[in-house]
């Protein structure tokens, strides 16, 4: 599947940066066992596993901002029928 250790390990600071940036949007903290996860990665790529978590965090977030602001009043369930 890999060509190499360092085509590894770039596919697994994605992945991780991707659950975090998802985690940190769902709960406001990243887990512990993703933090965990980011942590096997050794300290250069624990570092841009963050950098990329936080970006992909910030899209994600303006994405569901856009996303709200074009919801309808008729698009949303009425409190009583909740």
């Amino acid at each position: 599947m890999f060509t190499d250790d360092v085509e590894q390990i770039k596919y697994f600071v994605e992945r991780l940066a991707k659950r975090s940036a998802i985690e940190l949007l769902s709960t406001g903290k990243v887990s512990a066992d993703t933090m965990e996860d980011m942590t096997c990665l050794g300290d250069d790529y624990f570092v841009d596993c963050v950098r990329q978590a936080t970006i992909i965090a910030t899209q994600l977030n303006e994405e569901v901002q856009k996303a709200e602001k074009t919801v309808q009043q008729d698009d949303v369930v009425p409190k009583n029928m909740m």
